[in-house]
């Protein structure tokens, strides 16, 4: 029998948790807010999408791109942030270490990743990577908001944004880009990307780039040859930054779950979530 899993961008899902939340949750003086909100959302999503079978994967705090360019998501660091503001982000990374190595373990989760250098995309691609197998009858759905992965997109691998609630499936994609799903790197290389602050080759977006590689570019206007020779060097360097996973990211193995409803009670009690402790959390094979 075929089975559903749901490859969990962490992270976003804990930043995104914050804000849904509109106000700071603790208990005995420890904050709490991120992991009862990620709890819940994975409450949500088991129920939404039928399925127990759930691949976490953790950013490291590492980056191997910085060393291929050091401007990689410098653009990131460069705000001055106030006390509370550094105070949330400080109780932020701790309730992420926090749910890997203590909370999603005791509830019997086995498949929790995090390699140091690597990104969270960088493993989910290489999870991805199992279903886009001939043999494969499994179906993966990508959770996040990083439209990098849609590369990873393939006959049973979609894609799915908490933020605007649809699912992207291969079909859609080609109906909304015309291109294949692997292609997409070549369009990231091109166009470059400003929340990773990649730069691609300059004045060229997204739908510039799908064009030139649909040859749908004039091949005599400027555009084309800027692509073509002044931004030969600038898309090799970009393609070793955006392609998914990132060259040197191992492959992963699927265990299975140990769940355990008693875990569960037991995470809730300790950090005094009273009001989802007695919801069945694996209602789905």
């Amino acid at each position: 029998m075929s089975k559903t899993y749901l490859i969990l961008d962490v992270k976003y899902l804990c930043y995104r948790s914050r804000w849904a939340m509109g106000k700071d949750l603790s208990y005995m003086g420890t904050p709490t807010t991120i992991i009862y909100a990620f709890l819940k959302d994975l409450i949500v999503l088991q129920d939404k999408f039928r399925t127990r079978h759930m691949l976490f994967c953790f950013d490291s705090k590492t980056s191997r791109r910085k060393k291929l360019y050091p401007e990689y998501k410098a653009n990131r660091h460069k705000k001055e942030c106030t006390d509370e503001e550094f105070e949330f982000e400080m109780g932020f990374q701790y309730q992420v270490v926090q749910l890997r190595k203590k909370y999603l373990p005791e509830i019997g989760y086995k498949n929790i990743y995090q390699v140091k250098g690597l990104e969270a995309d960088d493993i989910m691609a290489s999870l991805a990577l199992k279903f886009r197998e001939p043999t494969c009858r499994d179906k993966a759905i990508l959770i996040t908001a990083d439209q990098d992965l849609y590369q990873c997109i393939s006959h049973n691998v979609t894609f799915y944004s908490p933020s605007t609630q649809k699912e992207l499936t291969l079909q859609g994609f080609k109906q909304k880009y015309e291109i294949n799903a692997q292609q997409w790197a070549k369009v990231k290389a091109i166009a470059g990307c400003s929340t990773d602050n990649v730069k691609g080759v300059r004045g060229v977006g997204e739908k510039t780039a799908i064009k030139y590689i649909l040859r749908k570019l004039g091949m005599k206007t400027k555009v084309h040859q800027a692509i073509l020779f002044d931004g030969k060097e600038i898309i090799k360097r970009n393609e070793a930054l955006v392609k998914l996973p990132f060259k040197g990211t191992p492959k992963f193995k699927i265990e299975k779950d140990e769940l355990s409803v008693k875990g569960w009670k037991s995470v809730c009690k300790q950090l005094g979530f009273k009001s989802i402790a007695n919801v069945n959390p694996f209602p789905w094979k």
